[in-house]
C-alpha cells in the first residue's frame, strides 16, 4: 500500500494505493486479491491512525479528510476508486 495526501481543491485527501495484480496474475487471483484487500483494509486504516496518531493531533483537521483508495488492476472491473469515509471512523 502507497499513500500520500493531496490537495482537492481547497480541501486535502488521503490517496492510497494497493496492487491487485495484472493479467499475468489472471481474473480469479485479481478478484480474490481484490477481496482480501476490501475485507482487511479497515483494520489496515485503524493501524496507520494510530501509527500516526502523533500527526493527527498536530493537525486535526487532517481527521476529517476524504480517504480515497485507488485498487490497481489491469482488469477495467478491478481497477477502480473508492471512498472510505476519513481517518477519524478508523480511531
Amino acid at each position: 500500500m502507497l499513500g500520500e495526501w493531496k490537495q482537492a481543491g481547497q480541501q486535502l485527501v488521503l490517496f492510497l494505493y494497493v496492487f491487485v495484480g495484472n493479467r499475468q496474475m489472471g481474473r480469479q487471483e485479481n478478484a480474490r486479491r481484490a477481496n482480501v484487500f476490501k475485507k482487511e483494509l479497515p483494520l489496515a486504516l485503524e493501524a496507520i491512525r494510530y501509527g500516526d496518531r502523533d500527526f493527527f493531533r498536530t493537525y486535526p483537521f487532517c481527521d476529517w479528510c476524504p480517504i480515497f483508495i485507488h485498487f490497481t488492476s489491469e482488469y477495467p472491473e478491478l481497477n477502480r476508486t473508492e471512498y472510505y469515509g476519513t481517518p477519524y471512523l478508523y480511531r
